[in-house]
Order: structure tokens, then C-alpha cells, then sequence
């Protein structure tokens, strides 16, 4: 995928990867990488829970999410809606220590 100033690429890879591996092959420097899967490798994870797409259970334990996002009328510490990107956004800022862009 890409944009006029931001490039998103795919590439095969020879044998199943760890997430640390990858983040350190791919994405030495960023300070936040985001990527779907790898719950039980991942040191922080999201889930997106949307009855909406038909899911019936969470697949981690609510304890063990940094935050949910969900159109289900769920318990969480730290509950999103599934169209609060932008207040999901300004959380991981504070949550992980990140600077915000300057608007």
C-alpha cells in the first residue's frame, strides 16, 4: 500500500518468524510497531472484539489486554469504541510514554 508520502510493503518469508525477530529485522528504530496476531509473543496487546464481524468470545483474557475495543457491551479498564481511533491514539501516547505529532 502506499500513500504520496508513506510506503507499506509485503514480503514472503523463508520459515515462520518470531515477533522479535521481525521487529528487529524490519523495524529497528520505530517506537511503536502495531501488527494483528502474535497475542502471546507481543510484550502489549489490543484486542478488537466486533460482534458486528460475528465474533462470540475474546480471545485473551480481559486482564491480560492493555485496552479493548469493541461494539459489545463489555468490562474493561480501558474500553473503546470501535470508532474512537483518535482517543485510542491519544491513550497509546500517554500509556506507552510516546511523543504526539504536533498538530
Amino acid at each position: 500500500m502506499a500513500s504520496a508520502s508513506k510506503l507499506a510493503f509485503v514480503t514472503r518469508l523463508e520459515a515462520e518468524t518470531k515477533l522479535v525477530d521481525l521487529v528487529k529485522r524490519y523495524f529497528a528504530g520505530h517506537d511503536l510497531v502495531v501488527c494483528e496476531g502474535y497475542r502471546q509473543e507481543a510484550p502489549q496487546v489490543i484486542e478488537v472484539f466486533h460482534i458486528g464481524a460475528g465474533h462470540t468470545e475474546l480471545k485473551c483474557a480481559p486482564e491480560g489486554l492493555l485496552a479493548l475495543v469493541t461494539d459489545a457491551e463489555l468490562e474493561h479498564e480501558h474500553l473503546f469504541d470501535l470508532d474512537e481511533s483518535a482517543r485510542l491514539a491519544r491513550f497509546l501516547v500517554a500509556q506507552l510514554g510516546l511523543s504526539a505529532p504536533l498538530a
